[in-house]
């Protein structure tokens, strides 16, 4: 009798550090095929690593945006005979002299313009600080959906009650301002994007 020949299925490779068996797989390849993301230049996208306000809004914006709006989004906010574009106390750019604005500037600008992102109480945008898991329910939700969703209690309710009724709150999530990790940011924005709606989510009161 022939002994039954097993073979193993194949592991298809995304990235170096992110292949068919990683739980982030569908999302991240749903946005590479789609040009929302690109990882980084050796390979890697680090899908544990936390990411920060600057680089998610970049990857938030690039989704939704042209790059022709990108491009002439600070001629919104130029006043005629002033060449600084304060679109925030930290988020600035002098366009004299041929210098060019921080990297994620044009992408924040669009950010603004739409709506999306509003900044802190004391005028602050804080780009290089790590966005938590409410911060960025607003900025996914109001950029999916185009428009504001209402106000609520504590303020964050009504956006992560969005996400909650799309079954996109990931279930490596356990607190409201926990820090997203890219993983879970490509999975968010891919269950929206994509109307993926079948996969495991957590509601609102399992949240603390």
């Amino acid at each position: 009798e022939e002994e039954e020949v097993v073979t193993e299925e194949e592991v298809v490779e995304i990235f170096t550090d992110v292949d068919s068996t990683s739980e982030y797989y569908d999302a991240l390849k749903y946005l590479k095929d789609e040009g929302i993301i690109g990882g980084y230049p050796d390979g890697s996208y680090k899908p544990n690593t936390t990411i920060n306000r600057a680089e998610f809004t970049k990857i938030v914006m690039g989704s939704m945006s042209t790059p022709d709006e990108l491009e002439t989004c600070m001629t919104h906010y130029m006043s005629e005979g002033d060449y600084m574009i304060r679109l925030f106390f930290d988020v600035e750019f002098a366009a004299v002299g041929g210098n060019a604005p921080d990297w994620y500037f044009n992408y924040v600008c669009q950010a603004k313009k739409m709506s999306i992102v509003g900044g802190y109480p004391d005028g602050t945008f804080k780009p290089a600080q790590e966005i938590n898991f409410v911060e960025a329910a607003k900025i996914i939700t109001r950029s999916v959906f185009g428009e504001e969703v209402g106000t609520s209690e504590p303020w964050y309710k009504t956006y992560v009650m969005v996400l909650e009724d799309w079954n996109a709150i990931p279930t490596s999530l356990t607190t409201f301002n926990q820090n997203l990790t890219r993983g879970e940011m490509a999975e968010i924005m891919y269950r929206l994007k994509a109307e993926v709606t079948d996969k495991a989510s957590l509601t609102y009161e399992e949240l603390t």
